[in-house]
């Protein structure tokens, strides 16, 4: 996607509408960057809740990776026509864990002011399973032995939260 022109990125929206509503698709939600894309999918005839992503790759690059989403959600949130089909607008941290907790928060904090939800990467849950899961089957069971197996588990479950939130 980086190296599409914005002409390009504009026919391939047009082009991916066009398949989900041949395939039956009402309403599409999609997660990434739609800088100078707002307009053109304002135009398209199916429902979209986009989610411009925010990645962590560096102090500088995640503000402005910050400020853009933020931005290009603000022009979804005008781009409303109430017609049914303008855009909604969310945020999606590309993955929850990969972000401090205080940035999370602010994110949060922010997006909660502008009334538009925050989605997190399914990949967030794989981690909870996992340490959920290596707690209740090493760490729990070698720490305090002889307790039966469910309460390895609700106790794995309720102690991955602080670790894994850590910065």
């Amino acid at each position: 996607r980086k190296g599409l022109k914005p002409t390009e990125r504009r026919e391939a929206f047009r082009e991916g509408t066009r398949q989900l509503l041949q395939s039956g698709t009402t309403c599409v939600g999609d997660s990434g960057n739609y800088a100078g894309l707002i307009p053109t999918i304002r135009s398209l005839p199916i429902r979209c809740v986009l989610f411009p992503e925010i990645l962590s790759s560096g102090e500088k690059a995640i503000q402005e990776d910050f400020e853009a989403a933020f931005t290009q959600a603000e022009e979804i949130q005008a781009a409303g026509g109430g017609d049914g089909r303008a855009p909604s607008a969310g945020i999606a941290p590309y993955a929850a864990y990969t972000l401090s907790r205080h940035l999370l928060k602010v994110i949060t904090q922010h997006a909660a002011g502008m009334g538009i939800p925050i989605k997190i990467h399914v990949s967030w849950f794989v981690v909870f399973a996992f340490v959920t899961w290596s707690l209740a089957t090493g760490y729990m069971p070698d720490m305090l032995p002889g307790l039966p197996s469910p309460r390895y588990w609700l106790m794995g479950g309720v102690a991955r939260r602080p670790i894994t939130s850590r910065k």
